[in-house]
């Protein structure tokens, strides 16, 4: 399947058949970059199930130590992350809550893991509950758990939950304008870290003591 929605026209734009043949090139190799990092494809190359044995590059978990599994997380690609899970693990996955990007919900099909859509850059209310029942999963997981948690770009906006006496409707203001002061994405994420119940350890401190393995694009 095509990557690039308006490939022929492209080609079909190049002023001599030279040209076109040069674009046709160009474009197959921007297809087949944009493919090698498609989170499915690192899936497939990265997360491997054999009988009972889960391997993730150098790791092995042996699935049957443990009660539970649930698959939580956050990001503009979490949704395909989460899809890519539970179609390795399947009925092995006891459920989880994703919170991915707004508008994007057809795109993913999942049954075990509920996919929540939240706002991005400006924090949501849906984005709220999502970061909330993530909270009360960590907090619900025992020892004998595994959490499974995927998490990519734009996670930080599509995770909040204010701090304690701190309203979505300051934290919504407080991140408009440091969007619009040209802070850096580091300064931005280190407010927001302050400003958040889940954030900065919080969420992995919720957790202990089950076992958590984070997954990264």
């Amino acid at each position: 399947m095509a990557l690039i929605r308006n490939k022929k026209q492209l080609i079909e734009n190049g002023r001599t058949e030279r040209d076109s043949i040069l674009r046709d090139a160009v474009l197959c190799c921007i297809e087949a970059g944009i493919a090698s990092v498609d989170p499915k494809t690192v899936f497939e190359q990265s997360v491997v199930l054999e009988g009972d044995r889960l391997k993730i590059k150098d790791k092995t978990f042996n699935l049957r130590s443990f009660g539970n599994i649930f698959v939580l997380g956050a990001g503009k690609a979490s949704g395909a992350m989460a899809e890519s899970v539970e179609r390795i693990l399947s009925d092995r996955i006891t459920g989880g809550t994703v919170n991915i990007l707004q508008g994007t919900r057809s795109r993913y099909h999942t049954e075990r893991i509920d996919l929540v859509e939240a706002s991005h850059p400006i924090p949501g209310e849906s984005g709220v509950e999502g970061a909330r029942r993530i909270m009360d999963i960590a907090n619900r997981a025992g020892e004998k758990d595994l959490i499974i948690f995927v998490l990519s770009g734009g996670g930080s906006a599509l995770l909040p939950l204010p701090a304690t006496g701190v309203s979505l409707g300051e934290k919504r203001e407080l991140t408009g304008s440091l969007l619009k002061s040209g802070a850096t994405i580091n300064e931005i994420n280190t407010v927001r870290k302050h400003l958040s119940s889940i954030k900065g350890g919080q969420l992995a401190r919720a957790a202990y003591p089950a076992t958590i393995i984070g997954l990264t694009i």
